[in-house]
């Protein structure tokens, strides 16, 4: 079945499940550019999927960031989902109910406001941070008019810390 196929049958964005694809999370092999997936190992991945303890959205357009914390929390045992677009994280917002969800201030296609104004409060309340290097923006302040919990890690932020929020200690 092609990556279209799964998304219909999984009820799921094609964007949502690219990124879960393309980072290992669900079977699948791709054929030159094109993803294709058997039903059968879909439907034995569904029925063995345990719960994550944690689900984690890591935006930032910097790729180093992004993966050197993404990596960190996957090695501290989480679920990790990364993008570096506005756009995409706003889609995976809609899509699936992050625990916590970190977010680059100022990025290509869009700002972190533009993500936290998609997330649907009534079905998902995420712990927020912002990892930026602009912690004084007007960006940041709209968001803590928003979010008065919201936490600012200013860059360069090291690692532990941002494992610390995210586990919630």
């Amino acid at each position: 079945m092609s990556l279209k196929d799964l998304a219909i049958y999984l009820q799921m964005s094609e964007a949502s499940l690219y990124h879960l694809v393309s980072e290992g999370k669900i079977p699948g092999v791709k054929v030159g550019k094109q993803w294709r997936f058997n039903k059968k190992e879909i439907d034995s991945w569904l029925r063995g999927q345990p719960r994550p303890k944690k689900d984690v959205l890591m935006v930032d357009d910097d790729p180093m960031i992004l993966d050197s914390i993404s990596q960190a929390i996957k090695g501290a045992g989480l679920n990790c989902i990364s993008t570096c677009s506005a756009k995409d994280a706003s889609i995976l917002v809609r899509e699936i109910a992050f625990d916590t969800i970190l977010l680059d201030v100022i990025l290509p296609d869009g700002s972190a406001l533009d993500i936290v104004k998609t997330i649907d409060y009534s079905k998902q309340k995420p712990d927020v941070a912002l990892v930026t290097g602009f912690p004084e923006s007007s960006i940041v302040e709209e968001i803590r008019s928003m979010l008065p919990n919201v936490t600012v890690f200013t860059k360069p932020v090291g690692l532990s810390a941002i494992i610390n929020f995210v586990r919630g200690g």
